[in-house]
């Protein structure tokens, strides 16, 4: 019932609009045809103007009186007369186009300049011909009212002439005072054809108004809905990139893990066989460099056999902690409180190599489930990293505050720096594991690959913008939970 409604509230809407187009649409059609027309009659009038002096000075130039003469009356009347009745309407016509009073000035002039023509021609019956033509070509205006005052002006001046001047309406000296009826008559059968021509060409503007009307609406109807389907389809356009971003997104998180795992496998087998031999061989470097003195020639070989076999106890416990698979204990963690305990031991780094450290932690950040070790181990590994990458003095900033990701509530760790920056080819591996750019024996290549395995693990985000010279951020995204569950943003 309710779409119903709907569907009738806007068939009328629809309805309402195209009546109201389909008069603004007529009304500009007749108003374009009373301008045409009064620019038609202000040429003809002219034209007509001329004519009745030509005719005057044609028919009867002169009046003679024995061997004296004069201009006869027919040319000044012509002249006066006729200039009189064709100045105003046609200054009309040029400055107040389109208007009513205009048209019925022309039709009232135009009746009196074809009474001036019969007049001058004698009441010829031939001139009378000049007002059924002149109605004619007022009908031209399509508005049947013009041609009331101009059937009354013809009325009228044969009524008047026909009484006290027939001869020069009728071309006779004497006439029946009920003549001009007659012709009255005449004018009027002529008036009713064209009223009813007049009334049919309004009809016909009706139907081309409705018509453009109905054009018109069903034009804004199909760009309404071509509109739409471009809105629908540009979301499904989205729609797809954001499943094909995600699906692309997914496929390098599996990629990623599958590496994870062969790595880990294959670090774990490796770290167990080569752990044992390091212990013996750096248990008897330590065994021999007790026992020789200082000064020794063997001193340093042995320092150097003690350094290296550290290094490679280091890289075998990171080995055995990237490959461990066990479950992430976690537990409320203080953010703020873990980080700053990270940043402890970052801190002498730091300031042994020039390096500004800066925080920007948020207050009032709620407490997360994570595993407060391994959220440490991330801060320090990119730390170190930001350190590494400014040899010279540099500034390394650590953020925290509130943020969202995927309609997700959570905490965003970000960890800046004014180094060297990543060079573009390279981003897409710097997690990988193994993959370092540091120099040989500086770098296992291990550490950002800790620390995305960490991110997974809390099901968290880790992203990085970098311009080469410009420095390098990480993001790191942690979602908070509340009960096990994700909160919505």
């Amino acid at each position: 019932m309710g779409k119903t409604a709907t569907a009738e509230m806007k068939a009328q809407s629809i309805n309402t609009k195209i009546a109201r187009r389909q008069q603004e649409f007529y009304e500009d059609q007749r108003l374009q045809n009373y301008k045409q027309t009064d620019r038609m009659f202000a040429v003809l009038m002219v034209i007509q103007w001329v004519l009745a002096i030509g005719t005057a000075l044609w028919i009867s130039p002169r009046t003679w009186a024995g061997t004296n003469f004069q201009v006869h009356l027919h040319v000044w009347a012509t002249l006066f007369l006729g200039g009189a009745l064709t100045f105003y309407p046609v200054y009309l016509a040029l400055t107040h186009t389109g208007q009513t009073l205009t048209r019925h000035v022309i039709g009232v002039s135009q009746m009196l300049m074809s009474a001036l023509l019969i007049h001058l021609t004698g009441g010829r019956i031939e001139t009378h011909f000049h007002v059924f033509g002149s109605l004619a070509f007022l009908a031209f205006y399509r508005d049947w009212k013009v041609l009331i005052p101009a059937t009354i002006v013809v009325a009228v001046d044969h009524w008047i002439r026909g009484v006290y001047w027939p001869q020069s309406v009728y071309g006779i000296l004497s006439a029946s005072p009920w003549r001009w009826l007659e012709h009255a008559g005449w004018v009027i059968f002529e008036d009713i054809f064209l009223v009813i021509s007049c009334l049919r060409q309004c009809e016909e503007m009706q139907i081309i108004a409705e018509r453009a009307a109905k054009l018109e609406s069903t034009n804004e109807i199909i760009e309404a809905k071509v509109k739409e389907r471009t809105r629908e389809l540009l979301w499904a356009k989205q729609s797809l990139e954001n499943e094909m971003h995600e699906r692309k997104r997914l496929e390098k998180v599996m990629l990623q893990s599958e590496k994870m795992v062969a790595v880990g496998q294959l670090a774990g087998g490796v770290a167990h066989e080569i752990n044992n031999p390091l212990g013996i061989i750096l248990g008897f470097a330590q065994s021999v460099g007790k026992r020789i003195q200082a000064g020794d020639p063997l001193e340093m070989p042995l320092k150097t056999i003690e350094r290296e076999a550290m290094r490679c106890t280091q890289l075998v416990r990171d080995l055995l902690t990237f490959s461990r698979a066990e479950k992430t204990e976690k537990e409320w963690v203080d953010l703020q409180e873990a980080i700053e305990g990270a940043l402890s031991l970052v801190l002498a780094q730091s300031r042994v190599k020039g390096i500004e450290l800066k925080r920007d932690l948020e207050a009032n950040i709620p407490k997360v489930k994570a595993n407060r070790v391994h959220i440490q181990q991330i801060v320090i590994n990119l730390c170190n990293n930001a350190i590494d990458a400014m040899p010279g003095k540099g500034v390394l900033t650590i953020r925290m505050k509130h943020a969202s990701l995927d309609k997700t509530k959570g905490i965003r760790l970000d960890v800046e720096d004014t180094g060297q920056g990543i060079p573009e080819e390279i981003k897409s591996q710097i997690f990988n594991p193994f993959f370092t750019t540091k120099e040989v024996g500086r770098g296992t290549g291990l550490g950002l690959s800790l620390v995305y395995e960490i991110v997974q693990k809390h099901q968290g985000q880790i992203t990085l913008d970098s311009k080469v010279g410009k420095g390098t951020t990480f993001h790191v995204f942690l979602p908070i939970e509340e009960n096990g569950v994700h909160k919505a943003a």
